[in-house]
């Protein structure tokens, strides 16, 4: 998309909250509105996001890239203290036309700014303030993308791909009606279904019964393996659910949210059923997004710590997966030692039962340092009852006696038994009984819906702490760090200069922070949310600077 463009979208056409409609019949509301808040405050949000990643040289760099298109005036002739308002509609013939509405601090001001970015605006005659806009430096693609005519009224600026939008003031759609009023997006977007024209709509719906039918038709495929057909099946089963739904969506929102002082960047898409229908009714089922290990990650003395749940978030998806599981489990007790296949069986047919109940998850957790300056680590699995995996164990390790590489229930929680586990010295790192403590033992736990290993200078402790650990919502994916506590986990290994280096680059602070997360959850409307940390991000970025000059060094 042209870059002038884009440069009047991302101002989404600049309206003022409780202007006065206008006289004549209102027009027909559009299905797409866009809002954005006042662009002084998406430039001074853009500079704060600009200096967390890349710091000052980052932020003279994008104020020379403004002054560089919009000269020494810059953005004069837009008043930039008001939120901002557009909209985009469609014929009946499928062909897109947009209104974007600027908010201006004077007409002569505006139209020197439509000249600075390469525009030409010219009176139509005859028809008192409508100005046509043309391109002369644009070739006739890019062209095409930008506005074509011009109306001021009331302080604002209509630009308009079609005539007829702003042909009189009459016409013009009041900015009040659009905008959200308790919209906090930076930018939000908002799509209203039932706004399409009607032959629009009853077109889509057709288009979508069809591949329904299509669906229905496709062969399998007549060479596939047994378990390939299932799953194409499953595939199918859910490409049919999701067209069909599709006709029950109410609204959907896109959100563009950002926190300077913070740091935090978020995406947000929200999508709305219509109510009563199969749809809402999903949405609701699914519910928000709670992780059994929630509590894991969260407590305050974690220096690191990661939750994943894989995306198998529809039934169809689950059993494809449970599928694949169950078709590995021969090829893969095949390739294990004959005492161990037993186990190997029920840990896939165990992995294939959890995915079929509720998909599957893993979280890890470092804390520490303690008073020894030590710490410890988790690994939680979700499992769904790994009581024949422990007893297949129990099993192959029967007659090993003391000096055995797993001593059973060294100790117990609410009738859980932990398991003390030692590995060979030669592969165990030394790193780790420099920052987890002398013993290399690791402690394992078979819980009722979970696998649970620890490590540390007390592993059954920690799995102790572990199993007592409460659920609660989670996104499906986090990564979240403790800049001080991840320096001090470096250092405990022996890398001081790493250490120092890491510390020097993402600062001391003693406190947890959510590199990247990644949430889906239900309830009154699906939400799917992406948010990352611009300030974390961007000393991590130092960091690789600051460890390549200490290679240099």
């Amino acid at each position: 998309m042209p870059t002038r463009r884009r440069f009047l979208l991302s101002l989404a056409a600049a309206a003022v909250v409780g202007l006065a409609p206008a006289a004549a019949a209102p027009p027909r509301l559009p299905p797409l509105v866009f809002q954005t808040q006042p662009a002084g405050k998406l430039l001074d949000d853009l500079r704060a996001a600009a200096r967390m990643l890349g710091g000052d040289k980052a932020v003279a760099e994008f104020n020379d890239k403004l002054k560089g298109k919009f000269g020494d005036k810059g953005l004069d002739g837009l008043d930039l203290t008001r939120p901002t308002v557009g909209a985009s509609d469609v014929t009946s013939d499928g062909d897109e036309f947009g209104v974007y509405v600027l908010p201006i601090t004077g007409e002569a001001a505006f139209l020197a700014l439509v000249e600075r970015v390469g525009g030409k605006a010219e009176a139509v005659d005859g028809k008192k303030g409508l100005y046509a806009l043309s391109y002369p430096d644009a070739d006739d693609e890019e062209s095409k993308m930008w506005p074509k005519w011009l109306r001021f009224a009331d302080g604002l600026a209509y630009l308009a791909d079609r005539e007829e939008t702003v042909a009189t003031a009459d016409v013009l759609l009041p900015p009040d009606r659009l905008l959200a009023p308790n919209e906090t997006a930076l930018v939000a977007v908002h799509v209203h279904f039932d706004r399409f024209p009607d032959d629009v709509r009853a077109a889509a719906a057709k288009a979508l019964d069809e591949k329904v039918k299509e669906l229905d038709a496709a062969p399998l495929p007549p060479a596939a393996s047994d378990v390939l057909q299932k799953v194409t099946a499953q595939f199918q089963a859910m490409g049919k659910r999701f067209m069909t739904q599709a006709k029950e969506a109410d609204r959907f929102a896109l959100r563009l949210r950002f926190d300077p002082a913070g740091g935090d960047f978020a995406a947000e898409g929200v999508l709305t059923a219509k109510p009563g229908t199969s749809l809402a009714k999903d949405l609701v089922a699914r519910g928000a997004n709670v992780s059994p290990f929630a509590g894991l990650v969260t407590r305050t003395d974690a220096a690191a710590g990661l939750v994943l749940q894989l995306p198998l978030f529809t039934g169809e998806l689950r059993e494809s997966a449970a599928l694949g599981i169950e078709a590995g489990r021969e090829p893969l007790a095949g390739l294990t030692p004959e005492g161990y296949r037993p186990a190997v069986e029920e840990l896939m047919t165990g992995l294939a039962r959890t995915v079929r109940k509720g998909g599957f998850e893993l979280a890890a957790a470092v804390y520490g340092p303690d008073p020894k300056g030590l710490f410890d680590g988790v690994l939680a699995v979700a499992f769904d009852d790994p009581s024949g995996v422990e007893r297949e164990l129990r099993k192959a390790f029967a007659g090993t006696g003391d000096d055995g590489p797993v001593k059973f229930d060294v100790a117990k929680v609410g009738g859980v038994g932990i398991h003390k586990v030692r590995l060979p010295d030669a592969v165990t790192p030394p790193e780790n009984a420099k920052a987890y403590g002398g013993d290399p033992s690791f402690a394992v736990a078979f819980a009722k819906h979970a696998v649970l290993v620890g490590q540390g200078p007390d592993p059954v402790a920690t799995v102790r702490a572990a199993l007592e650990a409460k659920p609660g919502v989670s996104p499906a994916f986090d990564v979240a760090v403790n800049p001080a506590r991840l320096a001090k986990l470096i250092a405990a290994t022996g890398e001081k200069d790493v250490a120092k280096r890491v510390a020097d680059a993402l600062g001391g602070e003693d406190k947890a922070a959510s590199l990247l997360s990644i949430g889906l959850s239900g309830g009154d409307a699906l939400t799917l949310r992406v948010a990352m940390n611009f300030k974390l991000l961007g000393k991590v970025g130092t960091l690789k600077d600051v460890e390549a000059k200490g290679d240099d060094e």
